[in-house]
């Protein structure tokens, strides 16, 4: 049966993905670490560590304060500086956390964080209270509060009043290393606002890291035995270091494994979407990666011709998806309604993205503008 080369191309199906970066800023989730106290009010089960928040401290002698975020406030966060009223608080700063819980909050793989608290020292962070989410996060929902079982903070929940100033937990990011200076400066020097994290507060030095071009181009598609790896790696090597020219940098070049092009049934041939591979048929990936220095990065790629690269003819899969319909014993009238190759990684242009040198960061605390 003859196919014309529209009909060909109805065979074939790519999809764009499409990613959003979503960032929820509510307050610092960061673990934190306490001491096994002695009995506290309304002692928890056994099973439970108790950490209070003030314990080790002499409030008495000054220059402590206290960020009690909502858990503990259930009006949003609040700074508390004044040393008698940090006294009279304290008997009620206490929580209690499942025994494994504080290990894992500071492991690789920590589950979600509540903000309990910060505690700070002449104005720098010294520690920062945090529990599961899991286990916290539903506290004082309902009459019954688990909360009130398992932390002091009820009494506090329920007072008319509470002292402290409201405060709300900012983070900055800056992509110049003197940008991240001023705004290191201005939270140092005071005026309201406070490091979040402990060590923050010590100026970060600056890294002369690389801004990395990652060159991505067309796939090789393949009929038959793929050749050696090698030979396309040397020749985008030379290439590469022909683009860099005199300019400080290194160059990589990476090649997958030819991979299967397959082609997805559709009713009435499957229900199910099943695949079968296309015979003969594979394809591989080619990603060349410059680093250099970020001045040097936009040059260099509004320089950089990938005219040369073009993308794989992929007319040839036409006879390669009647063979495998043929093997598989079904009658190839049905094309091209009843099978399509999807391409998303295949049928892609030549392309370069510039990932700039990681820059920097500050969170921290600052009083809340009036209403």
């Amino acid at each position: 049966m003859a196919v014309s080369r529209r009909k060909t191309l109805a065979l074939i199906a790519g999809g764009i993905g499409a990613a959003a970066l979503i960032f929820l800023a509510s307050g610092p989730f960061l673990p934190g670490s306490s001491a096994r106290p002695g009995k506290a009010p309304e002692a928890p089960p056994q099973s439970r560590d108790v950490i209070r928040m003030t314990e080790g401290y002499d409030l008495g002698q000054g220059g402590f304060s206290l960020v009690l975020g909502d858990l503990v406030t259930g009006r949003g966060p609040l700074l508390v500086q004044d040393a008698a009223e940090l006294s009279r608080l304290a008997p009620d700063l206490w929580y209690s956390l499942p025994v494994s819980a504080e290990a894992a909050a500071g492991s690789e793989h920590a589950a979600p964080q509540v903000e309990v608290g910060t505690l700070f020292q002449a104005g720098l962070p010294l520690h920062i209270f945090t529990c599961p989410e899991a286990d916290c996060g539903s506290w004082f929902i309902g009459a019954d509060s688990q909360g009130a079982h398992d932390s002091g903070f009820a009494a506090l929940r329920q007072r008319s009043a509470l002292p402290g100033e409201p405060v709300e937990h900012v983070t900055g990011y800056y992509d110049s290393y003197a940008g991240y200076q001023r705004a290191h400066a201005a939270i140092l020097a005071g005026n309201g606002r406070w490091f979040a994290t402990p060590g923050a507060a010590k100026l970060q030095q600056e890294e002369a890291a690389p801004a990395l071009l990652e060159i991505t181009l067309p796939v090789e598609l393949i009929a038959g035995e793929a050749p050696p790896a090698a030979e396309e790696e040397a020749r985008l090597t030379a290439l590469s270091s022909g683009w860099l020219g005199d300019r400080p940098g290194s160059a990589g070049v990476a090649i997958s494994l030819p991979e299967p092009v397959s082609l997805t049934l559709l009713p009435p041939l499957s229900d199910a979407g099943a695949e079968i591979p296309l015979p003969g048929l594979h394809y591989r990936s080619r990603v060349i990666s410059l680093q250099l220095a970020q001045a040097d990065a936009r040059s260099l790629a509004d320089q950089i011709d990938l005219s040369g690269f073009a993308m794989p003819d992929l007319l040839i899969l036409s006879d390669a998806a009647h063979q495998a319909l043929r093997q598989q014993g079904y009658d190839t009238a049905c094309l091209p309604d009843c099978a399509s190759i999807a391409l998303g990684r295949i049928n892609q242009p030549a392309r370069i993205g510039i990932h700039p040198a990681p820059g920097w960061e500050i969170g921290s605390w600052r009083l809340s503008e009036a209403d």
